[in-house]
Order: C-alpha cells, then sequence, then structure tokens
C-alpha cells in the first residue's frame, strides 16, 4: 500500500513539473509547435 502510493506521489510530482513547464514556454513556444504557424514569436526574434 504504502509503495502504492508513493508511485503515485512520484507521478503527480512528474505530471505537476510537466505541466509547470508547459505553462511557462506556452506564451512562447505554445502557437509555434501546437498551431504550426510558421511565423516565429516576437521574443525570439529579438534573441
Amino acid at each position: 500500500m504504502k509503495k502504492e502510493f508513493k508511485n503515485l506521489k512520484g507521478k503527480s510530482i512528474l505530471c505537476a513539473l510537466c505541466l509547470a513547464v508547459t505553462t511557462f514556454f506556452m506564451p512562447f513556444y505554445g502557437s509555434f509547435i501546437f498551431l504550426g504557424e510558421p511565423e516565429i514569436p516576437e521574443i525570439l526574434k529579438e534573441e
């Protein structure tokens, strides 16, 4: 029982981490990757 709980906790942490990374990169790469738009975001053009 404890092992299952630990495994579930690890998965939820991993999922939360993925969500945090996605949320962070969404404004920069969201439309570029997920919608497949050819336009490069302004933030990337400046660099």
